[in-house]
């Protein structure tokens, strides 16, 4: 979801690839001990570009903390407009309340919310690959 967020702010002019954002001092808050990680620290200063590799190529959580915070104006901000778009493939009953990590183990997604999630994902897999941003960060290699 952080990647499609990205992406259609990417399209619309929001921003650009070579927009630099800064990590702020939250990029790492709600990550656990073994999250994904590219090792992004507080005020690096990256490209939107080389986030959206991170966050796509290395799944690492703190790059999409920092795309959400840039996006959002803070993670909570952009955790509603993740809650926003979730709408459109009928999620509106499943508040999203972190957008880094799976449920955690020993819980459980009901049947019905799980069928609602895979046509969701469907759904932005088709949106990103109609995305001209998608198709050309995918036609290169990370500088």
């Amino acid at each position: 979801m952080t990647a499609l967020l990205a992406l259609e702010a990417l399209d619309s002019g929001r921003c650009e690839l070579t927009t630099m954002v800064t990590a702020q001092n939250d990029c790492r808050d709600g990550m656990s001990d073994d999250s994904s990680t590219s090792g992004l620290l507080p005020g690096m200063e990256l490209s939107m570009r080389d986030l959206l590799y991170c966050a796509l190529l290395q799944s690492a959580n703190e790059a999409c903390n920092i795309i959400g915070r840039y996006l959002g104006g803070s993670i909570s901000g952009f955790v509603e407009q993740m809650n926003q778009k979730s709408g459109g493939p009928r999620l509106h009953e499943h508040a999203l309340c972190e957008h880094q990590r799976p449920p955690r183990r020993g819980g459980t997604t009901a049947p019905p919310t799980t069928s609602r999630l895979f046509s969701a994902q469907r759904s932005i897999t088709r949106s990103s690959a109609r995305s001209s941003t998608a198709r050309a960060i995918s036609r290169r290699t990370p500088r």
